[in-house]
C-alpha cells in the first residue's frame, strides 16, 4: 500500500515528500473505495466489521512506520506532520454514495473510525500534535495518562523523543522519567 512512501524515511531528500504524499493519497483513495464498498454493499454488520478491519490495518501500518523513525530533522518533522494529518483525516476518506453527499460520506467514515477496536487510529491522529509539542509537553501528557489512554507505550514515546529531539541533558532527564514511570 505504501511502497513509494519509503516508510516516511529520508523526507528531506529530493522528491521524497512528494512520493510519500502521493503514496498516502493513493492508499487513502484505494482504501476509501474498498471501505465504502464493504460497508455499503455487504450486510450492515459484516460490511462494517470488514471495513473497520481494513481501516485498522491501515492505521497500524502508518503509525508503525511513523513511530519506527530513528532520526527526524526539523524539516522532516514538518513534512511528516502534514503527511500524518492527511493520513488520519476522516474527511474525504470515503467516496460519495449515489444517494448522499460529502457530509454523509464523512459522517459514515467518522462512524466507522469511532467503532474501531484498538488504539492505532487514535495514536496516528495524535502524532501530528506530538510533532508540534515540546519534550516537557510529551512528558506531561505521558504522566497525566493522556498518551497511555491513546494506546502509546513507553518504548514508543521514548523512541519518539529520541527521534525528534537532539541528545541533551534535558532529553536524558525526560527519557529517565518516562522509563521510571513504567
Amino acid at each position: 500500500m505504501f511502497s513509494d512512501s519509503n516508510n516516511f524515511r529520508d523526507l528531506g531528500e529530493d522528491g521524497a515528500v512528494k512520493e510519500a504524499t502521493n503514496a498516502v493519497r493513493r492508499a487513502r483513495h484505494l482504501m476509501g473505495r474498498v471501505v465504502a464498498a464493504l460497508s455499503r454493499l455487504l450486510p450492515k454488520r459484516t460490511g462494517a466489521r470488514l471495513a473497520r478491519e481494513l481501516l485498522g490495518a491501515y492505521a497500524v501500518k502508518v503509525t508503525k512506520d511513523a513511530l519506527s523513525l530513528s532520526d527526524v530533522s526539523v524539516d522532516e518533522s514538518e513534512c511528516l506532520k502534514k503527511l500524518l494529518t492527511e493520513a488520519f483525516d476522516p474527511c474525504g476518506l470515503l467516496v460519495v454514495s449515489a444517494g448522499g453527499g460529502r457530509s454523509d460520506a464523512d459522517a459514515e467514515a467518522a462512524a466507522l473510525i469511532d467503532g474501531l477496536e484498538g488504539h492505532e487510529w487514535m495514536k496516528g491522529s495524535a502524532l501530528p500534535s506530538m510533532l508540534d509539542a515540546q519534550m516537557t509537553d510529551l512528558l506531561e501528557w505521558w504522566e497525566s495518562g493522556r498518551l497511555p489512554a491513546l494506546g502509546f507505550v513507553t518504548d514508543e514515546v521514548g523512541g519518539f523523543v529520541r527521534a525528534n529531539f537532539e541528545a541533551s541533558e534535558n532529553r536524558a532527564v525526560v527519557l529517565d522519567r518516562l522509563l521510571s514511570g513504567e
